[in-house]
């Protein structure tokens, strides 16, 4: 029972009346019998006001609840002795329902299907490999596509992805081995640093619902790998000879910029002396590239039964990932690689402690580990949260209206700028509030012929101001090619200048300082020897050009001697004796001309 006393509330408990008043700062408690007068009694437990020695009082609970005392949710309760009461808070998730996310079915694995009484199951829908050929004792990844069979919360694909299993299984090996990663990407599983074996062979990818969780109709997707050992030996051939790599000894170093010593010994049985090239490199079986690499030779000699040692060095790049990387020898004779070389893989990996950046595969800025969906551009945690696409746009975990930034009030109609994500003005967007929710981002901008000098990328490639005839070059990649050329031969600005896009053997750089185009691996820079053969070859047509001419001027002086050898020799011995008698030319023409030679007989024999 309740009522009033003198502006007082009264508590009615069997004949007695307890009240509060409250005064100033501090609440006075009261009791008063009925038909007696109110008189001043202590605090006690039970009267709703929080005194000293009380946690709490009934309903009064001091503003705790069970989040602020370090618990996920529930409900906090006060004992009758005015102590907090917390066996109805949950450490635990919650579900739906307000029950705690617990393993009710004692699987071992606790994921938001255990809110649903087992009515929803998991299929697997796909599996894309990021690899097809791999090179054994290699690491690879791939994407497991799933289905739920009901519409379902965020939560219930965080469970998925406690239920989804992916791992390699190598024929060879006849093993089985787990990847060591896995991450939701929307409503598929990314399973990383997954080990393919050891042996050659097939390997194959298996993404499957764990035994313990309810799968649908379709619980396991494969796909085969396949799998080759790594030739360090350049194009071997048919090994004609006998050399052998033994004793191999590897120092401890794994950090960037350090040198790692590798030593050994040749045991060679050769026919004669011979000069024999030992070569080690730092490789990665990922990508089969060549890290690091030294070399060094060894004389050979046949009469010398005795090992021959070698002593090489391989520095570790100071950009180089986190990760196992392989080191390999190979000894050959001299000029011979492809008929006498021999490998030798170290058998355990070296562990270097690099950048811990990974892959970036979609280029928008964020790495794969950061990225919830790297194999799209729009998707990664700086994009702003589409709220009707059914995608987590900023890697929140929040996908639509779960979003806080879906919960913006707008009204029908309204219009607001947005970015598209893509180059230059072609990023300028609107978007459209419908039924108070903001929807795509809409491109306003269409690309169009580049403006020189305003600093923008019209065009939308890439690059800005591109092709304006600055005497500068553009390099916004810092990378020595210029943005103009990577943007005329490969499209963007992601080549490197070490990088050999067309495999002929020659980088990007070389292939830029040299004006061939990289993408053509017949347009490979001119080396200094085929300089020396193209001036051989010139050199060549001038002597032979010199001795045309040559040619050509003593034949004709032939030719002037044997048309002088036509004159009548009593025509040739009148001249000679006329001209040595002091007579001239014409003197000795005009008698001969009177004494019945013919002109052009005379002019021949006087020339």
């Amino acid at each position: 029972n309740a009522g009033t006393y003198d502006g007082k509330v009264y508590i009615y408990h069997s004949d007695e009346v307890h009240f509060n008043s409250h005064e100033g700062n501090d609440y006075i408690s009261y009791v008063a019998y009925h038909g007696q007068g109110v008189e001043n009694i202590e605090p006690f437990c039970g009267d709703g006001s929080i005194d000293s020695g009380e946690e709490c009082d009934t309903a009064n609970l001091g503003s705790q609840t069970c989040s602020l005392l370090g618990f996920n949710g529930g409900d906090l309760l006060c004992t009758d002795a005015c102590q907090l009461d917390t066996s109805s808070c949950h450490s635990s998730e919650i579900c739906d329902n307000g029950n705690p996310l617990t393993d009710s079915n004692g699987n071992g694995i606790i994921s938001a299907f255990e809110c649903s009484n087992y009515d929803y199951s998991l299929s697997i829908d796909e599996l894309t490999p990021r690899d097809e050929n791999v090179y054994s004792y290699a690491y690879t990844s791939f994407d497991c596509e799933y289905g739920i069979n009901q519409d379902v919360a965020i939560s219930y694909h965080e469970g998925a992805l406690n239920c989804l299993e992916g791992v390699i299984f190598n024929g060879a090996d006849n093993l089985e081995y787990a990847c060591e990663t896995k991450r939701l990407i929307s409503n598929k599983v990314r399973f990383g640093d997954c080990y393919v074996g050891s042996s050659a062979g097939t390997s194959t990818e298996i993404c499957r619902v764990s035994e313990v969780c309810n799968s649908g109709e379709n619980s396991r997707e494969i796909f085969d790998l396949e799998v080759e050992d790594y030739s360090y030996c350049a194009e071997p051939g048919e090994i004609e000879t006998l050399i052998d790599i033994k004793n191999i000894q590897i120092s401890n170093d794994n950090e960037p910029g350090e040198i790692v010593d590798v030593s050994g010994e040749i045991d060679a049985l050769l026919d004669q002396d011979e000069t024999i090239v030992v070569s080690s490199a730092l490789i990665n079986l990922n990508t089969g590239s060549i890290l690091s690499e030294d070399e060094t030779q060894i004389e050979y000699n046949f009469e010398d039964s005795n090992d021959e040692e070698f002593e090489l060095e391989l520095l570790i790049p100071n950009n180089i990932d986190d990760g196992k990387y392989y080191i390999f020898t190979k000894a050959y004779i001299l000029n011979q690689e492809g008929s006498s070389c021999r490998q030798d893989m170290y058998g355990i990996p070296k562990e270097i402690e690099g950048n811990d950046e990974g892959i970036d595969e979609d280029n928008d800025g964020y790495f794969d580990y950061e990225d919830c969906n790297d194999n799209d551009g729009l998707v990664n945690p700086g994009s702003q949260e589409s709220c009707n696409d059914f995608l987590d746009n900023d890697c929140d975990d929040l996908i639509d209206n779960e979003d806080p930034d879906c919960a913006v009030a707008c009204s029908t109609g309204q219009t607001r700028a947005c970015s598209t994500g893509l180059n230059g003005i072609c990023s300028e967007g609107t978007q459209t509030c419908d039924n108070e929710m903001w929807g795509l981002c809409e491109q306003t901008a269409e690309p169009r012929q580049e403006v020189c000098s305003d600093f923008t990328d019209n065009n939308c490639n890439g690059v800005v101001d591109e092709n304006c005839g600055s005497s500068g070059i553009t390099d916004t990649d810092n990378d020595g090619l210029p943005d103009q050329w990577e943007m005329q031969y490969f499209g963007n600005l992601f080549q490197g200048p070490n990088d050999d896009f067309d495999n002929d053997s020659y980088s990007n750089i070389e292939e830029w300082n040299r004006e061939t185009d990289p993408t053509n691996e017949r347009s490979g820079p001119v080396e200094g020897a085929n300089l020396a053969w193209l001036w051989i070859l010139l050199i060549i047509i001038f002597v032979a050009v010199i001795l045309l001419v040559f040619r050509r001027n003593i034949g004709n002086l032939f030719k002037k001697r044997s048309k002088g050898s036509d004159v009548d020799p009593r025509l040739r011995s009148y001249i000679s004796s006329s001209l040595a008698k002091g007579f001239t030319k014409q003197q000795i023409k005009q008698a001969l001309i009177s004494k019945g030679w013919s002109q052009k007989d005379i002019d021949k024999a006087l020339r």
